[in-house]
């Protein structure tokens, strides 16, 4: 249920994430600032699918750091095991499937220093 107490909620998690200024616009953060105070339960069904979509978008900012890892990660095991296959280790195709590889590589990217062109 779309409550005040929800809508705060969500938006401390993006404050405090440090996603509430990079994942929403403006009139998104005006929405989600000014709805808890006027209604105590969001009865509109315009205004409720606007919100949707809004802390879809919160969501989707909290958890894009490992999504964005692993698809990194799996695009890069291709792109090894096509190197190593080219330098002549055939047995290097697995690599590019393989879930230990990518789990190795996501890691790496998660925990590589800002800057570093891992």
């Amino acid at each position: 249920m779309l409550t005040s107490g929800f809508l705060v909620r969500w938006r401390r998690r993006a404050m405090r994430a440090g996603v509430w200024f990079k994942a929403l616009t403006a009139e998104e953060r005006g929405i989600m600032m000014l709805t808890p105070m006027v209604v105590k339960r969001v009865k509109s069904p315009d205004l409720a699918k606007i919100i949707v979509e809004i802390v879809k978008k919160i969501r989707d900012a909290l958890d894009g750091g490992l999504a964005m890892s692993l698809a990194y990660a799996i695009s890069r095991s291709v792109r090894i095991a096509y190197f190593a296959v080219s330098w002549g280790y055939k047995e290097a195709i697995s690599w590019a499937l393989d879930d230990g590889f990518i789990r190795y590589l996501t890691i790496l990217k998660l925990n590589a220093p800002s800057g570093w062109g891992l």
